[in-house]
């Protein structure tokens, strides 16, 4: 959480960071299209991971309790 409040406030370290954590899935799915896009498409994931930081709501995020919780009603209904 700490490292998606300061890539929030524009922190470009912060940023790389999270995008670097995401890029052994998505070398993985590249290699799923045709060379030629590639390049584009990583682009187009990465402005993705970056307009998601920002999108994202940190106040919704349930706490590991209210996951068990919600995760067991679900289940038991």
């Amino acid at each position: 959480m700490n490292l998606l409040k300061q890539a929030r406030q524009n922190d470009t370290q912060a940023i790389e960071t999270i995008i670097v954590k995401f890029k052994p899935k998505l070398q993985k799915s590249l290699y799923q299209t045709h060379l030629q896009n590639r390049n584009d498409l990583k682009q187009e994931i990465n402005l993705k991971i970056i307009e998601a930081i920002y999108k994202y709501d940190i106040e919704k995020v349930p706490g590991f309790l209210e996951f068990v919780a919600e995760n067991k009603e679900q289940h038991s209904v």
